[in-house]
């Protein structure tokens, strides 16, 4: 996204909802566009203008940032636990407890997640309760599905900036004064 495909977007909003964009100023504009810049720069020119167009088709009301965001990730589809799953299995009778390095280089991000989150490779090359861990996976999974859902909707640019608070914040709390 550029500065004028963001000054394109507001000018479609502003035909569509003609009253709410009525008494802006050029400064006001210029300072909203920098803003939308900042907050949908990481998506693509076609997924916003796309998710634009279905904001206006379906509210009455000019869009938030926060609206176009969801809406232009309302397409992308996660896989499913048991998708994730299913390739888990695969792999561990593929790879067995001795080839971990391998397996985990070949699994989908996703799996690879799950796997750490369930205990490791070895966990669950060793386990002998297969089905315990089937559903606490599929918990797990839908857990890092919900992160992941939310993440999308957070700026490319503030995810780092998200992540170095958050690893600060783990450091302060074994901290005492």
């Amino acid at each position: 996204m550029t500065l004028e495909n963001i000054l394109d977007i507001l000018e479609i909003l502003k035909a569509a909802y003609p009253r709410f964009y009525q008494n802006q100023n050029e400064e006001e504009i210029a300072k909203v566009a920098v803003l939308w810049l900042e907050m949908l720069g990481d998506l693509s020119q076609e997924r916003v203008f796309k998710a634009v167009k279905r904001t206006i088709a379906t509210q009455k009301f000019p869009p938030t940032i926060a609206d176009i965001r969801e809406e232009s990730i309302a397409d992308i589809k996660l896989r499913s636990p048991e998708d994730v799953l299913s390739e888990i299995n695969v792999a561990i009778p593929k790879y067995g407890r001795y080839r971990e390095r391998e397996a985990i280089n070949n699994l989908s991000p996703e799996a690879q997640k799950l796997v750490e989150a369930i205990g490791g490779w070895q966990y669950l090359c060793n386990s002998e309760t297969q089905m315990a861990d089937r559903s606490h996976m599929i918990k797990i999974y839908e857990s890092l599905k919900v992160r992941n859902e939310k993440e999308l909707k957070i700026p490319l640019t503030f995810r780092s900036e998200l992540e170095s608070i958050n690893g600060y914040t783990e450091l302060l709390k074994g901290a005492t004064l």
